[in-house]
């Protein structure tokens, strides 16, 4: 009967503490023929940002947005504007208790569309 709870004890310390990061990785492509200005990245609790002033055309870059401060549930948002001075913002994903369910986000962006996937 010891070792069983032992067992259980050990299985799930073991399995919390895999389950916890601190930030989410992101990479952004900018498949246009025009640059991306104003670029931010952050979460709906608005605790940390990413600022990227301009993503040339056919450029891609990445990073990391921490999220150490985060405490509750809530999404990521991205901002930029394109170069013809049009604003363009993005709510998606999910995050619960200030922890990222992925560890990547990956966007494309093109002429008329973002695309967004979650790896």
């Amino acid at each position: 009967m010891k070792n069983i709870l032992l067992i259980t004890v050990l299985a799930m310390a073991i399995s919390c503490g895999n389950i916890t990061h601190s930030h989410i990785n992101f990479v952004i492509t900018n498949e246009t023929t025009e640059a991306i200005q104003d670029l931010k990245f952050y979460t709906s609790e608005k605790v940390d940002t990413v600022v990227i002033e301009m993503l040339e055309e056919r450029n891609t870059l990445s990073g990391n947005l921490t999220m150490e401060n985060n405490k509750t549930d809530g999404h990521y948002i991205l901002e930029f504007k394109r170069e013809n001075g049009q604003p363009v913002t993005l709510n998606h994903g999910y995050y619960t208790n200030g922890q990222p369910q992925e560890n990547k986000i990956v966007y494309t962006i093109q002429s008329d569309t973002v695309l967004v996937k979650f790896e």
